[in-house]
């Protein structure tokens, strides 16, 4: 009889020892997985901070500074007109440090991970900078000497390769926009997959705890009625 108590509580303790073993199991498995996902998402999010939100505000201050450009560049050409040459000055210093301050920028956009389309927008974005960089030193040189017709026919020849770079640049936004919404949208799914995988394994734990719980309690509620 005592042998057949022991034998029974030896298959008790075993079967506790089973379901804790896998309850632990669950508990480390869902601890590690939660830690992965916060690295996971840290890292993503990192990676979304720098290659799209912080690259579309480059790229929109590149846009502003050419359209800055192009105000000054008009206000340039009216003050030659007027013979207001402190005015002219102005004007062109300030359109340099702007240049000087969206190819700085260009530069640290650059430096992003651009996908495959990316780095085709920017190598035509590069191409058509040159164009627009050399009818503005044109313009400048022109305004100096005075002879305004020439100033405000390389004033329209700078106006089609700027449109042509501000569209080029919008292109960019575009993409990395698109790029930045993609990624926010696989972020969300995955995050949807770990709760409902913290759903399910919260759920199979409670289950563990319970069977655990009632094998407890039958045996020793059979030990309390041997005993008596």
């Amino acid at each position: 009889m005592k042998d057949s108590q022991e034998t029974n509580n030896l298959k008790v303790a075993f079967k506790v020892f089973s379901f804790c073993l896998v309850f632990i199991v669950i508990i480390a498995y869902t601890s590690i997985k939660g830690i992965s996902s916060l690295v996971s998402a840290n890292d993503a999010f990192d990676s979304f901070h720098v290659n799209q939100f912080t690259s579309v505000k480059n790229l929109n201050t590149i846009a502003k500074n050419l359209l800055q450009i192009r105000i000054n560049m008009l206000q340039e050409l009216s003050a030659a007109e007027r013979g207001d040459m402190t005015e002219v000055k102005q004007r062109r210093d300030n359109s340099m440090k702007l240049a000087v301050e969206y190819n700085t920028i260009w530069n640290e956009f650059m430096e992003v991970n651009l996908t495959r389309e990316g780095q085709e927008l920017a190598r035509v974005w590069k191409e058509k900078n040159r164009n627009p960089l050399l009818a503005r030193e044109h313009f400048h040189e022109a305004l100096q000497k005075r002879e305004i017709g020439k100033a405000k026919a390389l004033m329209e020849q700078w106006v089609v390769g700027f449109r042509e770079l501000r569209d080029t640049t919008y292109q960019l936004v575009h993409l990395q926009e698109k790029i930045g919404n993609d990624i926010k949208q696989q972020m969300t799914r995955e995050a949807r997959s770990m709760i409902i995988g913290s759903y399910i394994l919260l759920g199979i734990s409670l289950l563990i705890g319970f069977i655990i719980t009632i094998i407890l309690a039958r045996f020793f509620l059979t030990s309390t009625t041997g005993e008596a």
